[in-house]
């Protein structure tokens, strides 16, 4: 991970113009591929949870619980399976998370291959733990 730290003095026009501090890793990874990885906000607590999506779109998250230099990795990621979010759509290359209604968390978003956009709207865990 680097953390901006903001516009840097500007050098001219090639300098670069946002100063990046590296704060070393984050993630040691659960297995897959580092394009089924997203990072997303799907609880709107502010923070970026890891979420992977299989090739059928199925997805599964590590709950990001904070940052702590003094670890390594540095990020405390909550259940070292994760959690099943969605059982797939047939496709996990056009799956996206943006929040899309303002409410601070991410929804799982489908583009197809005609850019076509589904959106399904996260509206959190139910009591048992699943989604809807």
């Amino acid at each position: 991970m680097y953390r901006n730290a903001g516009n840097g003095p500007d050098q001219g026009a090639n300098a670069a113009k946002t100063i990046w501090y590296t704060m070393g890793e984050i993630a040691s990874g659960v297995g897959g591929l580092g394009r089924q990885v997203r990072l997303a906000d799907l609880d709107g607590d502010g923070r970026a949870d890891y979420i992977t999506v299989k090739d059928d779109g199925s997805a599964t998250v590590w709950w990001n619980l904070g940052f702590d230099a003094n670890r390594d990795p540095k990020v405390v990621w909550h259940s070292a399976t994760g959690e099943k979010i969605a059982s797939g759509i047939g496709d996990g290359l056009g799956v996206r998370f943006a929040d899309m209604n303002g409410d601070g968390k991410a929804e799982f978003i489908h583009m197809d291959t005609n850019a076509a956009v589904t959106l399904y709207l996260n509206q959190g865990r139910k009591t048992d733990g699943t989604w809807t």
